[in-house]
């Protein structure tokens, strides 16, 4: 990452307003560029981050893991949330409520 250095950072009037000193802020991140800026930016206008990515056992995520290493540079805390049941169980309950989209599209994955 290239940064500006510190003190060119100002808190913004709403982090001024609802982040004290000590806080903690969670954001859920992805590792991806959005996820960074935003983790990157709060942490070197000096607020405490702690970064959540939820697992939903999606197959195309070979390693959720990968989202701590993604977000690693950016010098915050970033834990792996297993809610792989509750999106099983919600998805159950979508199927049994007949819940689709558009009449066919089955809303499991959406949950």
């Amino acid at each position: 990452f290239r940064t500006m250095p510190v003190t060119e950072l100002k808190k913004s009037p709403i982090l001024e307003e609802y982040v004290k000193n000590g806080d903690v802020v969670g954001i859920c991140v992805s590792g991806g560029l959005d996820s960074k800026t935003v983790a990157l930016r709060l942490r070197l206008a000096g607020v405490k981050v702690k970064c959540f990515t939820a697992d939903i056992g999606q197959p195309d995520e070979e390693n959720i893991s990968d989202v701590v290493d993604k977000m690693a540079p950016c010098g915050v805390e970033t834990i792996v949330v297993d809610c792989k049941n509750e999106i099983a169980e919600g998805a159950m309950e979508a199927v049994a409520c007949q819940s689709s989209y558009d009449g066919g599209y089955w809303q499991s994955t959406g949950i």
